[in-house]
């Protein structure tokens, strides 16, 4: 909880359950953009300072108090820990979509997906539609022009 002063350390004026004049919020901000910049700075290059704020603004919410909180669901990966399958090949697993319609959007920086994999995923899998999202890391933000326009075009291929 926060006391009630305001960033300068000065008694804050409380209405409503709400410093009134508090800066905090502002603070706090700009604390979610530079946590998202020391997160995906190395994934997302050259992303302005415009669009560093959208991604914070995307990963946080504005609660009551108008002070941004985390917008995520705790368990999130609740679901990766308590799985357990007996394939312990991920090529087995990618063999399962064998009559799937894939499309694989990769990060070109990706320090996960290398270059390698995906040629032998394209060679496992020569109808999978594979995008490189130009100049950013493994996790492509989904806003990209190289992902908006395989997007459109690969869900239209596919039948509902």
């Amino acid at each position: 909880a926060l006391d009630p002063y305001n960033a300068n350390g000065h008694d804050g004026i409380v209405r409503d359950g709400v410093i009134a004049n508090d800066e905090s919020g502002e603070a706090l901000v700009k604390m979610a953009v530079a946590q998202a910049k020391a997160t995906y700075g190395p994934a997302w290059p050259g992303l302005t300072e415009e669009e560093w704020l959208v991604q914070a603004r995307r990963s946080y919410r504005e609660a009551d108090n108008g002070i941004p909180v985390l917008d995520m669901d705790p368990m999130v990966g609740e679901a990766a820990r308590t799985v357990t399958t007996e394939l312990t090949d991920p090529w087995e697993l990618f063999a399962s979509l064998q009559d799937i319609p894939v499309l694989l959007l990769h990060g070109e920086h990706s320090d996960i997906l290398t270059f390698e994999i995906v040629e032998k995923m394209l060679a496992e899998k020569p109808d999978m539609h594979h995008v490189v999202v130009r100049n950013r890391g493994h996790v492509p933000i989904l806003d990209e022009a190289d992902v908006l326009s395989a997007l459109d075009p690969f869900l239209q291929s596919v039948d509902a």
